[in-house]
């Protein structure tokens, strides 16, 4: 949202900051692809500033097999309304492992066609 002058309001502002908070690793996930993510994710997933954005997540997890039992849990909690929370490995782009805490939730709960919003923070 923007003010009458083009500046940004408060809420954006805040929702920016919070968005690129180094702390933890945030994308928007639609149609498995990433349509926006922070620095702080990039880093998590050894990737350079600005890359990630249009890319299957797929590639991050160990296996075809880990990706579809992950997508059935995920799709499951997110039809009940909940929040998806899990740990697990993934694959790096530089090719190692890193544990992840994860934690999505869809942006719209009617339409889960929208996309996710996740937070992705590094246990290793």
């Amino acid at each position: 949202m923007t003010h009458a002058n083009g500046a940004p309001d408060q809420t954006t502002r805040e929702l920016t900051a919070i968005f690129e908070t180094d702390a933890i690793g945030i994308a928007v996930v639609v149609d498995d692809a990433m349509v926006r993510c922070n620095r702080r994710l990039e880093e998590i997933l050894g990737a350079q500033p600005g890359t990630l954005v249009g890319q299957g997540t797929r590639q991050f997890y160990k296996s075809p097999a880990d990706y579809q039992q992950a997508v059935q849990a995920m799709e499951g909690v997110f039809a009940a309304g909940g929040v998806y929370h899990h740990e697990q490995q993934a694959q790096r782009l530089d090719g190692q492992t890193v544990w992840l805490r994860l934690s999505g939730s869809v942006l719209n709960p009617d339409r889960m066609q929208d996309g996710v919003v996740w937070w992705v923070q590094d246990m290793s």
